[in-house]
């Protein structure tokens, strides 16, 4: 078996590989790293980013239908090939460029499944790799249906919606989280019949419910969009050319016909073809455990990202990560400070939140008051023709400090960063308002927001 040793070796090439492997390499450390997949890493393949184009052209169509009889006489076409091509040039260029970039200072690229086989140890191939610190940035994967469930072979993942040649006229969800929502809105805007089943009461869990249950009603009214809560799925049956979904609500097995089916039932680490117990690192189903430094159990192994058990997985705690790890291994010992994070769903109305909400506020044991409201009267709401805007918003009582908001409105995925600062820094009702912001911007809602606190 053939034998190599390195001072650092990287288990994934998205935020947390790339970075720790910039930085190791530019201090004269000898850095090799693998992915399973292409490289590049998620957000930027099979996430955030392709996502994000595509909800761009979904918006701009659904603007422009909101503003009919407002200036606006018709609805742009679509062209879901264009888009489809649109989001290729994106993701195309991903691995061969991050993977130039590594080579270029002198990393070395791998490509495979490794697995640990000691303390220090992985196998890869006929190879047997060692190194002084190994780091997991391998992220999280889409889960599979239980071993079970019939027909589950017939359902895809999410990354399967990226690369359709074609936009089946009817798409069904398993699941109706933020990744379901997302794509179920865009599919829906290009012109598809869209239909999604969910386990709990409320979609987009654990959003806030009350606007999680305005973005279901919009979804419905506007997408002509069909969503079903507590359901239990029961099978998939492949019949001809499309497929039938059966599910069970209050008791009674449904069915509905599909041309393709999503499972979007939520994400895992990717960690079960590590062999981290050869290791001995500690892990759950939720992730690998670390401490402040993200070291694990095992001394020689870090883990950041996605793939962490200890925080939010979203890109900008990724990188929090991999400053800190990198920072850690090359002997400038930091400890990862990951603030009270945002979170968004890039829903026609965004949907936002940061801090606490009433059932964290309750087990807090902070007196707290807390306003929720619709206010699709508001003139930002007027000018865009919607009426999908509300607030839900928690301020202690006696210091007036921000303890958490939550946003549903076109541009809350902005709103909600003034938010996270206020969270962040104990900032006051009354500190935000004192700011002045340009108008009428919907940054400059958030003190009219604030104001109904004082009615």
């Amino acid at each position: 078996m053939k034998k190599l040793h390195y001072d650092v070796f990287i288990l994934g090439t998205g935020n947390v590989g790339h970075t720790v492997a910039d930085a190791c390499a530019d201090a004269g450390k000898k850095v090799g790293i693998i992915d399973t997949r292409e490289y590049g890493g998620t957000c930027s393949q099979r996430g955030c980013d392709p996502k994000k184009v595509m909800y761009t052209a979904a918006v701009a169509r659904r603007s422009a239908a909101h503003l009919q009889g407002c200036g606006l006489t018709e609805v742009p076409g679509t062209s879901w090939s264009d888009l489809i091509k649109t989001v290729a040039t994106y993701i195309d260029p991903v691995p061969s460029t991050t993977r130039e970039d590594f080579e270029k200072k002198g990393i070395d690229c791998y490509t495979g499944e490794a697995k640990f086989t000691g303390e220090n140890s992985l196998a890869w191939d006929d190879t047997e790799i060692t190194a002084d610190h190994i780091v997991i940035g391998t992220g999280q994967k889409p889960r599979e249906l239980e071993e079970d469930f019939v027909g589950r072979e017939h359902a895809v993942t999410h990354e399967t919606f990226f690369h359709m040649e074609e936009l089946p006229k009817r798409i069904a969800f398993l699941g109706a989280g933020y990744i379901a929502m997302e794509f179920g809105q865009i599919a829906a805007a290009f012109g598809a019949q869209v239909f999604m089943l969910d386990h709990g009461k409320h979609i987009l869990s654990p959003f806030d419910s009350y606007l999680a249950d305005m973005v279901q009603e919009q979804s419905e009214e506007d997408l002509d969009m069909t969503i079903k809560t507590e359901t239990s799925n029961e099978r998939i049956e492949k019949v001809d050319d499309h497929y039938v979904l059966y599910y069970t609500q209050d008791g009674k097995e449904h069915s509905t016909e599909a041309d393709i089916i999503f499972n979007t039932t939520g994400r895992v680490p990717a960690i079960d073809t590590l062999d981290l117990d050869a290791a001995g690192i500690d892990y759950d189903d939720k992730g690998i455990i670390t401490n402040k430094w993200l070291r694990t159990s095992n001394k020689n192994v870090w883990a950041g990202g996605d793939v962490n058990k200890s925080d939010i997985p979203l890109t900008p705690v990724a990188g929090i990560h991999a400053k800190a790890i990198k920072e850690n291994i090359l002997g400038n010992m930091t400890a990862s400070n990951v603030p009270i994070t945002a979170s968004v769903s890039f829903v026609y109305s965004n949907l936002a939140g940061v801090g606490m909400g009433e059932k964290e506020a309750d087990e807090s044991g902070k007196s707290y008051r807390s306003i929720k409201m619709e206010i699709g009267d508001w003139f930002n709401a007027k000018r865009y023709n919607t009426k999908y805007y509300a607030f839900h918003i928690l301020i202690e009582d006696g210091t007036d400090i921000i303890l958490g908001a939550h946003i549903l409105g076109p541009h809350a995925a902005d709103q909600i960063n003034i938010f996270a600062l206020a969270v962040n820094n104990e900032l006051t009702k009354d500190g935000i308002q004192q700011a002045l912001f340009t108008y009428p911007t919907w940054t400059n809602d958030i003190k009219g927001m604030l104001a109904e606190f004082d009615k």
